[in-house]
């Protein structure tokens, strides 16, 4: 009964000091598992697609500047598509 309660309590600190916070680290760093539902088929596409490949149906375009505006964190992308609808471009 001792080894199955050490076993237990070990396998619990390894799963919270080891693997939980390796998961988050990961997660951060793999900017590519980002992922949105397509319009259409509402399957998982990636963010910057513009094409489902499910469906086969184009992304609007209004759905990617969204989507960019989001994922911009310096506000460079908001700029730039004021600039275009002001013609200052």
């Amino acid at each position: 009964m001792n080894a199955l309660i050490t076993f237990i309590t070990v396998c619990l600190v390894v799963y919270f000091l080891i693997v939980l916070p390796l998961i988050k680290l990961l997660e951060y760093l793999d900017p590519k598992q980002a992922v949105r539902p397509c319009p259409e088929c509402l399957s998982d596409i990636p963010s910057g697609a513009r094409k489902c490949k499910f469906c086969g149906s184009a992304v609007p375009l209004g759905v990617q500047i969204k989507e960019a505006i989001k994922a911009d964190e310096s506000g460079d992308v908001a700029k730039d598509l004021q600039d275009v609808i002001d013609n200052k471009v």
